[in-house]
């Protein structure tokens, strides 16, 4: 199970997140623009609903431009551990 810290997203097109995040809540829907490490160029998630977004790579960049979805939270992974436990 992965551990979660939650961060508030102030988009940028300079400035990375602290760490990759694996969801984002979109509290007023809209596009979202988001860029991995591995990609030169933003991806734009057209009209994104209320509620988690879950992407299907983590991202590093939330962009400014492109994004007009507002009240965005982050999910950030941040390790995982096995939960699974042995009786002998």
């Amino acid at each position: 199970m992965a551990n979660l810290a939650y961060i508030a997203i102030t988009p940028s097109d300079t400035v990375p997140q602290p760490t990759l995040v694996t969801d984002i809540y979109v509290g007023v829907s809209g596009d979202v623009a988001v860029k991995s490490t591995f990609d030169s160029a933003a991806v734009t998630l057209k009209a994104a609903p209320v509620g988690w977004l879950k992407l299907p790579h983590a991202v590093l960049f939330v962009m400014a431009t492109g994004t007009a979805a507002t009240n965005l939270v982050g999910a950030l992974a941040l390790s995982v551990r096995s939960t699974a436990t042995s009786n002998e």
